[in-house]
């Protein structure tokens, strides 16, 4: 090992702890061999339980693939999801806190994925929200199975850094474009779902809209929500002639 090895693996491992910890979840254990070093990381350990914690786990991935490439380091990343043990494992004299189960074996699939990258199972990606988005992968043959593995490659979805009404006039807001996510919602098309945004938002029963209203202290007005209408009044409105200045 050179000298700089020491404070490398120092650094590698506060990174990788900070980037799990800001997600929620438990470095559970790490072991070093002749392959490098192997970071277990389980999310959903009690107390720290969330409904979504396996797109917490692949977004801790995303996170711990900067520090491995800033450091020019190669790292690779199996996310897996599914019931697991959990407790404490061994005899009085030599014990320790852990996860076992068929999930967690089969997180050794990291070891197919290219540099710095992140795979998943399928299990995974049903169950993440709509942040990510998955590219299915040719099916792979893992060590302890018989049948050959579905894996799934996660891309984090970006989002327009605009939110409001634009320079242009024009709405922007996330949920206003994609209203599902974009995700696919039954074949509907985008401006489909716009309308259904439209139509949700003008029901005046709804006690969560009449809150917000009211907290903006506006009530609901159909041409915010509509690019079209949004656009052409900031058009007339700067077209429109100055009647102070006239005088």
């Amino acid at each position: 090992m050179s000298e700089q090895g020491p404070m490398i693996a120092q650094e590698l491992m506060s990174s990788v702890q900070q980037c799990c910890y800001a997600h929620e979840g438990t470095l559970n254990k790490f072991l070093i061999d002749d392959k490098g070093m192997l970071f277990l990381l389980v999310f959903g350990l009690p107390p720290l339980v969330h409904t979504d914690d396996p797109t917490r786990a692949v977004l801790a991935c995303f996170d711990m693939v900067k520090v491995f490439k800033k450091l020019q380091l190669c790292g690779k990343f199996g996310v897996t999801t599914g019931r697991s043990y959990c407790g404490v494992c061994g005899s009085a004299r030599r014990m320790e806190y852990t996860v076992l189960g068929d999930c967690v074996n089969l997180a050794r699939l990291m070891s197919n994925a290219p540099a710095n990258s992140i795979l998943c199972d399928d299990a995974t990606r049903r169950r993440s929200t709509t942040e990510i988005i998955y590219n299915a992968l040719a099916p792979i043959k893992v060590k302890g199975k018989e049948k050959m593995i579905d894996i799934f490659q996660p891309v984090k979805k970006d989002y327009s850094s605009i939110i409001g009404l634009n320079k242009k006039g024009m709405i922007s807001f996330p949920w206003h474009q994609n209203a599902f996510g974009g995700v696919s919602s039954g074949g509907l098309s985008s401006a489909e779902l716009q309308e259904g945004v439209i139509r949700l938002c003008s029901i005046k029963s709804w006690q969560g809209i009449s809150k917000a209203s009211e907290l903006l202290g506006s009530g609901f007005r159909k041409e915010i929500h509509n690019d079209k209408a949004a656009a052409a009044a900031a058009t007339a409105a700067a077209t429109r002639p100055d009647r102070g200045a006239r005088r």
